[in-house]
């Protein structure tokens, strides 16, 4: 019964995070493309097979399961309480504010301007060398890096200032604040290096589309032919005159009759 217990309760905390970034998602990509700016590969692929909504849904059927179940069958008896929900929804709670700018900033900017600067960002990224890249991805996300190691630092600090305290754990107040600190750090100095690696992703897939779109573009070239002004006008006249539907004109080349 208290296996069960865990596990509802961890189903249903770490539901409302995920349906916080999935409520966020929806917002954050309303007008833009999402195979252009969401970090979750595994969510624009089943975009492409089954929609946007059922996608969200599958996404949170698998990943809210599997973390209830290991909160209820592995980490509960080694902590002597449930942390995954929590741990990953911190994730959640994140990306639901960094969604939020986005929108805000597409909102104020517009969505065609917002794709203007990161296709400029794109065709500067393809010039580089692979070193280059992610040179580049570091400067462009230079903030998320530092507060990465900023967290690092943090983390370290916090567990030598625990190891030299003395203090008695009773269940469950005293445990949760003893994990939970130092996990909330933890999920800062792994979100931030993740969604650079997400930018990292996203920057490939859009080469890749900038690639095959080019490739199409010539493959579907095809001769142009130019006509003047008084040509087009005359075969208009003569179309009128003769109650014709349809204006023909012969692209066969003219023989040469000069000298």
């Amino acid at each position: 019964m208290e296996t069960i217990v865990a596990y509802l309760y961890s189903l249903v905390t770490y539901s409302c995070f995920q349906f916080l970034d999935m409520w966020s998602t929806k917002m954050a990509l309303s007008k833009l493309d999402i195979e252009k700016h969401e970090i979750n590969p595994l969510l624009v692929k089943l975009k492409k097979r089954f929609g946007f909504n059922v996608s969200l849904f599958l996404m949170w059927a698998l990943i809210a399961n599997s973390v209830a179940l290991f909160d209820a069958l592995l980490i509960q008896s080694v902590f002597g309480l449930i942390l995954l929900c929590y741990f990953f929804g911190l994730f959640h709670l994140l990306a639901v504010f960094n969604n939020l700018q986005i929108y805000f900033e597409v909102q104020f900017v517009g969505a065609e301007t917002f794709e203007q600067n990161t296709e400029f960002l794109i065709q500067e990224l393809a010039k580089q060398s692979p070193l280059g890249k992610i040179a580049m991805l570091l400067r462009l996300n230079l903030f998320n890096v530092f507060l990465s190691i900023f967290g690092v630092v943090t983390l370290f600090l916090s567990t030598q200032l625990l190891s030299v305290l003395q203090f008695r754990l009773t269940e469950p107040i005293s445990l949760f604040l003893f994990y939970f600190p130092p996990m909330m750090i933890l999920v800062l100095i792994m979100f931030f290096p993740m969604r650079v690696f997400g930018m990292f992703l996203i920057y490939r897939r859009r080469l890749g589309q900038s690639k095959s779109n080019n490739g199409r573009a010539q493959d579907n070239h095809s001769p142009m032919i130019s006509l003047p002004v008084s040509v087009l006008e005359s075969a208009l006249n003569n179309a009128k005159a003769n109650n014709a539907e349809y204006v023909q004109f012969s692209l066969t080349p003219k023989e040469d009759h000069g000298n």
